[in-house]
């Protein structure tokens, strides 16, 4: 052998050791935080073992002798399956991102410092119930031996930002719990964005764009300034830029829920659903558990940050919850004093502002940055978020009742314990914020519906405009009664379902304006009417269902007139094909990418050109309102929004639905294959379950899956919506899919859209991501012994010193 050729052979077995050696450390550098299930875990402060019992799923099963050690061990669980998560919305929602993202997010980090989530954390804090302060204590105690026990094996994520968190607090998770309220209320988009347009186009026009709900819909219960729209878009599209920037998908969430009677179902019990939509991203924003103790056992699902189930069951009921997108907030005009930018007038006299001085530390900066965050009576003064508001004599303040002290810690803690319809009702007292549509179902044969949370009264009766400051129509006289809230048990017809819709018609107060389209209302209702028994299997093939009734609603007369005009033989024969439809969106559908792609077509076409570039992209952000009104406009061809203002002619809904046609048809030839056969939704429509740090190459190929084809969309009853700023790449859905036979209380239906773990490296990071896909189900059982039996693992949690 050649001096040269020994030489390679030893450079080459080099180069092995230190790829392994490398390879080696940067395994354990990944999969040092996962746990180890073999091993006890001693904490400090518990008064008796805990035993935890984790299926094939890493879902745990938590056995403890008293609430607070349960509390105790569900924090150290939450911390080591999701700490990453727990401290990004930690810093996200107390506006320190700065700290360890840099200069890049510093007015999103003002942003939410304005906003005061955390200033509302620590009234409530003050003012908690015995029951939810010992939670809270107790699993902020059990965060906290968590960050103590893996101080020096945090997950990666901590690592490839080199820093280490702080001691978690209760305000952080009371902080977090108003965050997501603030993400379920629709009125800091609907209320800026419709002031814009009426102040520009005038409320007729206005209205057309967020038109009334529909007079045959289903309903859950049967029976100014010139210069103001553009400041008004400044400050709302610093809401999305601060959301985008931050790497979490704005929504507004949607959801699904329905529950039959005994006598409506295959084994003589009540069945429940639910499917909660909000923004799909990995991890998932569920965590699951069952909680055993002296005084509850509840499965479900949690909010990592939190502890107790948000939606599941015990053994004596089940519950879900969908929003109840009331109006829950309003904005006012505020006008300043000439010389003093501290005071207010309230239309009597001149008012002070509390004047709160923050600091903002950044990872690019030696010094911190300092804010000023001025507060009416109405509350935090927004305007101040944004370098370009054009005023010193007048300010915008947002009034929002997840500023008011509430407790929803007690009203889940009381609600994992409900065991009767007089029980539930009681727990959901304290539960104001987001209000939400809370169904029931119980052993006993009992189902009831509650619409649970705090509703404004306003003076003039009102809410869905901007408010001037200083005059008294927009006075909040109080909230609405609980009792007098929307509710029902036992109902007649032997079923309930809420899909967002309208809650009541005629009701005594005003609810809102946002109630989603009827399109996921109305095929959950005729296929709950279809069959005279329903069974679990039955209500899996609802939620998957991928019929909507707002294509069966608007498409036809889209065809209608298409195929009036004078067309091509290609043309006819698209037509034809499309006549064909049945409206179902599958992944393989060619009609429902002609039908989106066509519909965002017209959108464009018909709204653009009078609300300008800003307004429009406002307008778009969510579905909600887009879709009402192009629905509402197919059918009012009279309406000057068809007409072009940008062209001397005046064009007519005729004109603009065929040149939309075309428009399609050119782009899907162009972009996906010249004819239908390439034209499959699924190539169209695709999730991608993104991390925050996947949102660029390579770290996307570490953290995020995808992208997956994807059937439906916001209309159908499995939503899989897309937003039309970026059509079509999912970014709501199903959260999780719950499905409950009251017949067997102690087990159940569920599928997550990712898994347990938000460690890339873990096994459960994604393990039930096919399963969601495919439209299969985990089956979840309570009894203790089958878990024991099935585990596949079990792990004491044992006081120090034992």
């Amino acid at each position: 052998m050649s001096r040269a050729i020994k030489w390679i052979i030893a450079v080459a077995a080099f180069l092995v050791i230190i790829a392994s050696i490398v390879g080696y450390l940067g395994y354990r550098l990944v999969t040092r935080s996962l746990p180890d299930f073999s091993q006890p875990v001693v904490i400090s402060g518990l008064n008796q073992p805990v035993r935890v019992y984790y299926d094939d799923y890493g879902v745990p099963h938590v056995y403890a002798e008293n609430d607070s050690d349960l509390y105790r061990v569900v924090g150290y669980l939450c911390a080591r399956d999701r700490m990453w998560q727990m401290e990004f919305f930690r810093r996200l929602v107390g506006g320190q991102l700065s700290e360890i993202f840099g200069d890049q997010l510093l007015k999103e980090d003002r942003f939410f410092r304005t906003l005061g989530f955390y200033r509302a954390a620590e009234r409530i804090a003050a003012g908690l119930a015995p029951e939810s302060r010992l939670a809270l204590t107790m699993f902020t105690r059990g965060v906290n031996a968590y960050l103590d026990d893996y101080r020096d094996r945090l997950p990666v994520e901590f690592s490839i930002l080199d820093f280490r968190p702080e001691p978690w607090d209760i305000t952080d998770s009371i902080a977090f719990l108003r965050f997501m309220g603030f993400q379920l209320s629709f009125a800091w988009h609907s209320e800026l964005v419709y002031s814009q347009v009426a102040a520009r186009l005038g409320v007729r026009r206005a209205r057309e764009l967020f038109p009334g709900y529909e007079s045959d819909a289903p309903t859950i219960l049967a029976g100014a300034t010139s210069w103001l729209p553009d400041a008004f878009a400044a400050v709302h599209g610093q809401f999305h830029r601060a959301l985008r920037a931050a790497g979490w998908p704005p929504f507004i969430g949607a959801s699904n829920s329905w529950v039959v009677s005994g006598a409506k179902s295959t084994s003589g019990k009540p069945i429940l659903a639910n499917d909660p939509h909000l923004g799909l991203s990995l991890p998932s924003v569920w965590y699951e558990m069952h909680l055993v103790s002296n005084t509850v056992d509840v499965a479900g699902v949690a909010l990592p940050l939190v502890p107790g189930i948000v939606i599941g069951q015990n053994r004596a009921m089940a519950w879900g919850l969908t929003n109840g997108m009331v109006d829950d907030a309003d904005f006012y005009i505020e006008r300043l004093h000439p010389r003093d930018s501290t005071l207010y007038w309230d239309g009597r006299q001149w008012q002070k502002m509390q004047v709160v001085q923050e600091w903002i530390y950044s990872k690019d900066r030696d010094d911190p940055v300092p804010i000023t965050v001025r507060i009416t009576r109405h509350g935090p003064i927004v305007s101040d978020v944004h370098p370009a508001w054009p005023s010193d004599s007048l300010a915008l303040a947002f009034r929002w009742t997840g500023y008011e002290v509430s407790d929803e810690t007690a009203a889940f803690m009381k609600l994992n314990r409900a065991n009767s319809w007089e029980s539930f009702v009681d727990a959901l007292r304290t539960f104001r914020t987001p209000c939400q549509n809370i169904i029931y179902a119980d052993t006993a044969g009992t189902i009831g519906y509650y619409a649970a949370g705090a509703v404004p009264i306003r003076r003039d009766g009102g809410g869905f405009a901007v408010y001037r400051g200083w005059q008294r129509e927009g006075d909040w006289l109080g909230m609405i009664p609980f009792e007098r809230m929307p509710h029902a048990k036992n109902p007649p017809r032997g079923y309930i379902a809420t899909a967002n819709n309208l809650m009541q018609r005629d009701f005594p107060y005003y609810l809102g304006n946002g109630w989603e389209p009827d399109s996921r209302i109305r095929r959950i209702t005729a296929l709950l009417e279809e069959k005279e028994r329903l069974s679990p299997e039955d209500f899996m093939r609802i939620q998957l269902d991928p019929v909507s009734e707002q294509a069966r609603k608007t498409f036809p007369l889209l065809l209608d007139i298409v195929a009036n005009a004078s067309l091509s033989e290609d043309e006819l024969k698209t037509v034809k094909l499309l006549q064909e439809w049945d409206f179902a969106e599958t992944r393989e559908s060619a009609a429902a990418s002609v039908y989106h792609v066509w519909f965002v077509t017209l959108l464009e076409a018909t709204l653009k050109d009078e609300l300008g570039d800003t307004l429009f992209n406002e307008f778009r952000f969510w579905s909600n309102f887009p879709i009402r009104a192009i629905e509402y406009l197919v059918r009012h061809p009279e309406s000057r929004w068809w007409d072009n203002d940008t062209t001397e002619q005046r064009e007519s809904r005729d004109d603009v639905v065929l040149a939309g046609f075309r428009q399609t048809l050119a782009y899907l030839r162009e972009h996906y294959g010249d004819g239908p056969g390439f034209w499959e939704w699924g190539r169209l429509h695709t999730l991608t379950l993104q991390h925050v740090l996947g949102q660029a190459s390579p770290l996307d190929r570490v953290f995020n899956r995808g992208p997956f084809p994807m059937p439906g969309s916001a209309s159908t009853v499995p939503k899989a919506e897309y937003s039309f700023q970026e059509p079509f790449a999912v970014k709501v859905g199903a959260s999780v899919r719950q499905i409950v036979d009251l017949a067997e209380p102690d087990a159940g239906y569920r599928v997550l859209p990712g898994g347990q773990s938000g460690q890339p490296f873990s096994p459960h990071y994604d393990d039930q991501i096919e399963l969601w896909l495919k439209g299969e189900y985990r089956r979840v059982r309570l009894h203790r012994s089958y878990i024991r039996q099935t585990a596949s693992a079990m792990q004491r949690f044992v006081p120090s010193g034992e």
